[in-house]
Formats: C-alpha cells, structure tokens, sequence
C-alpha cells in the first residue's frame, strides 16, 4: 500500500521505493535554424528499487528500504530541507530506528497522546474473547497463528457480553465475538 506521508497516521516506520529510469534521447543541431533539438530514443526503462539511505544515528551506515533513512540521505544531499525531515518524523515516530518492525514504544506513546486512550493489546486467542494463557503464543501474530494455531486479536474487540467461539448463539444470533459468526439450525447454533 502506498500513501503520500502527509497522509499517514503516525507509524514506527515505512518502506521505501525509489525509482530508477533511464530514457536516451539524441541531440542534434539544426542546420537551417541553427537550433539544438532532442529526439528520444524510445527506450524508457523504469526500475523500481529499495530506497537507499543513511542511518539516523550513524550517516556513514547504510540503510535501505527504509523511509526516514532515504529523507537522512536527501538531506545529507542538499536535496530536503531539515524542517521537511523532522516534519517527516511526527509522522515516521521510529525514525531513529531504521528497519525496526518491533518499535511499538513509539506507537504506544503516540497514540495514547493522541488519542488521551490506552494503547490496545493485542493477543492470541482459541476463542475470540480471552487471551491465551501461554505468554508465548501471545509474543506475535505469526507464533500465534504457526505455532499455537490462534486467531491474533485486540484484547477489547469482544464486549463482555460476547459469546466466545463455540459458544449456543440460537436466541442471539448477533452476539459472538468477531469474526466469530452465529451458524446452526432452528433449534441449535454456535458461533464459529
């Protein structure tokens, strides 16, 4: 998914794709008019390729595919000004962090600013309602899905009135937990 930054809710990071092209053109001079003229070849060529940057904290390292990086690099080029970068950086809060897709901190922090709410949880569950008591199925989505076999869920999504997954639904047909859904016969449901 792309989106122009301004347009972005706060994020601990974002990828980065710059493009390389390439475009031959001929030029020539008029010889009645004395004029120079270009004639493109017609043979663009567009790659689309990670961004190459610099680290916040170290502009000597590389860092690529990573936003906040490639605005270090543009500035360190005379190509963005540090007023742009550091608005760039109340949207890109893991700026400092290059390539760090477990920097929630600085997700947690904005949002409860922002919004004046705690940060959810998330959490793996079997249930949709109540978090898995082994903390190690509930470190992230994927070990939750690969190797405790759970749906990763925000912790406040089932009301405490909620029907867990499995749970009779035939005289509540709306009331599981999603995406739990409400399925059976006229005489006996369950949310699935």
């Amino acid at each position: 998914m792309c989106s122009c930054i301004e347009n972005m809710p706060p994020v601990s990071r974002s990828d980065c794709t710059q493009l390389d092209v390439s475009l031959t053109f001929r030029l020539m001079v008029d010889s009645k008019s004395g004029f120079l003229t270009a004639a493109s070849e017609n043979d663009l060529d567009i790659e689309f390729n990670a961004c190459q940057g610099y680290d916040y904290s170290n502009p000597l390292r590389q860092e690529n595919n990573d936003l906040a990086s490639y605005a270090v690099r543009l500035v360190a080029e005379g190509k963005m000004s540090t007023a742009t970068q550091y608005g760039m950086y109340e949207t890109l809060l893991g700026y400092a962090s290059p390539n760090s897709n477990n920097n929630e901190a600085v997700c947690k922090e904005e949002y409860e600013e922002l919004t004046g709410e705690a940060y959810p949880h998330w959490c793996c569950t079997h249930d949709y309602k109540t978090c898995h008591t082994q903390s190690f199925c509930n470190r992230d989505k994927s070990v939750c899905r690969r190797e405790c076999g759970g749906e990763w869920i925000r912790d406040d999504w089932c009301p405490a009135d909620g029907i867990p997954k499995w749970g009779e639904c035939t005289n509540n047909v709306d009331g599981c937990c999603a995406p739990g859904k409400c399925e059976g016969n006229q005489y006996y449901k369950q949310c699935l």
